[in-house]
């Protein structure tokens, strides 16, 4: 800034550029400081230059609440008209309207028919009035702010942060919902401070969800999780945690009372130490998740009450329960696309971590039963029909899963066999033969299969 010169053309355009900067990040004293270096009146050869010295002036003035900001601004509506700068003369109308809600609704409405873009350029002025519009207009407002929310943040910003009442209100709802990590803090701050009115309550907590990292955990086979691009091994949670995660995992909804996991998790202990030990596995389990947790600030993936314990259904999700939706979405006829994508999600059996617990034992043979009788299902279909080259494709996939599936294994070699591939019959054939033998069972011929 030191270096800025307002002697040529290019130093008060940086002048201009860095007064516009410090209006976006509402720095607007170093702003009224970088304006008062104008070289008012002085000839230049950027078009509508003078208009746009006096427009970013006349701003800053009706910003800070300066007298004769708004006559200012009239005054730069008329310039610019003269000039032919049609933008900046859009822009010092709606600077000059901001006297009250009638004249600056009409304003906005206008520049919303003429050109709504524009509305962005007004941001700073418009972000402190939002109260004043309604109905249609403040839903176009609304909509030019959820299509530029890198213009809009810092003015939303700044009236939060600084006003108070409706206006600080309206900016909050927008900010919930277009803001970064960073608006939490502010938004749950001013919530607090607001205690009632207008403000709404639960500004940030909705957009701390929104922005929180999904989480993944592929728990077929090994349980590994998956939080946004960070990936985690069972092995380095400890092992109570990720019992309690898999347990949830296996309930409808994610959600089980405090009794049913008590009775899981600890049931040979007396029911106050259960208690505390579920309480200490709780408080990990979050951290997990959300290092840093805070139940007012970050979104809380695990939710506990007096009687219930649940995962949030919206942030969390598992290999195994989209693999229970497509065996639901895949009803006889099935989709052929549907088992498919059921074919490549299934990856084993559930939490091998917890092989011989009672209460991931239920969940992990119904799934696998659900899985082979859809995949079955389909393939028998396939033969039926004679759709050989798909129903190899699909029984292929299915046997990476399940190396040492009887039926499946029959079926691939049934399938070589039709569609005319005996070789890849009869090697496909001596694998289903020696898996037999290993168990001490015959295998049926290969001429009757």
């Amino acid at each position: 800034a030191d270096r800025l010169s307002s002697g040529s053309d290019t130093g008060e355009q940086s002048l201009m550029a860095r007064s516009h900067g410090l209006i976006a990040l509402g720095r607007l004293d170093e702003a009224l400081q970088s304006v008062s270096r104008f070289t008012f009146g002085a000839l230049r050869s950027a078009v509508a230059f003078e208009s746009r010295r006096h427009l970013i002036s006349a701003s800053v003035d009706v910003l800070m609440g300066n007298a004769g900001g708004l006559r200012s601004a009239a005054k730069c509506e008329i310039r610019a008209q003269a000039q032919g700068a049609t933008l900046w003369a859009s822009v010092a109308r709606v600077y000059a309207a901001s006297s009250g809600s009638s004249t600056f609704g009409s304003a906005i409405q206008r520049q919303i028919e003429d050109d709504l873009a524009v509305v962005s350029v007004c941001a700073d002025i418009v972000a402190c009035h939002l109260d004043w519009l309604g109905g249609p207009t403040l839903q176009a407002v609304e909509s030019e702010i959820r299509r530029r929310p890198e213009r809009w943040r810092s003015p939303l910003r700044r009236v939060v942060a600084e006003l108070t009442g409706p206006a600080q209100a309206a900016a909050a709802k927008l900010l919930d919902e277009v803001g970064t990590h960073e608006d939490v803090v502010l938004l749950r701050k001013a919530a607090k401070a607001a205690r009632g009115g207008q403000f709404p309550p639960a500004a940030g907590r909705g957009l701390s969800r929104r922005l929180a990292p999904r989480v993944f955990v592929e728990d077929l086979g090994r349980i590994e999780v998956v939080i946004g691009e960070r990936l985690i091994e069972g092995s380095a949670i400890r092992r109570k945690v990720l019992a309690l995660l898999a347990f949830l995992l296996t309930r409808t909804g994610f959600a089980a009372t405090r009794d049913e996991v008590l009775e899981a998790m600890w049931p040979d202990l007396e029911p106050g130490t259960a208690q505390n030990s579920l309480n200490q596995t709780v408080y990990f389990l979050r951290r997990v998740f959300e290092p840093q947790f805070s139940e007012d600030i970050t979104p809380g993936y695990v939710g506990q009450d007096g009687e219930t314990l649940w995962l949030d259904k919206d942030l969390v999700n598992s290999r195994s329960r989209r693999c229970r939706d497509l065996v639901a979405q895949a009803t006889a006829p099935a989709d052929p696309a549907v088992v498919m994508e059921l074919a490549r999600s299934y990856r084993g059996k559930f939490a091998l971590d917890f092989l011989y617990e009672d209460w991931a034992g239920h969940y992990r043979d119904s799934l696998h039963a659900a899985y082979l009788r859809v995949v079955e299902t389909s393939l028998r279909a396939d033969t039926d029909s004679g759709q050989y080259e798909r129903g190899i494709q699909l029984a292929q996939v299915a046997t990476e899963a399940e190396p040492e599936a009887e039926e499946l294994q029959l079926a691939l070699t049934r399938l070589y066999r039709l569609s005319g591939s005996l070789a890849a019959a009869a090697e496909q054939y001596q694998s289903y033969a020696r898996t037999q033998r290993d168990l001490g069972l015959e295998p049926e011929p290969f001429e009757q299969l």
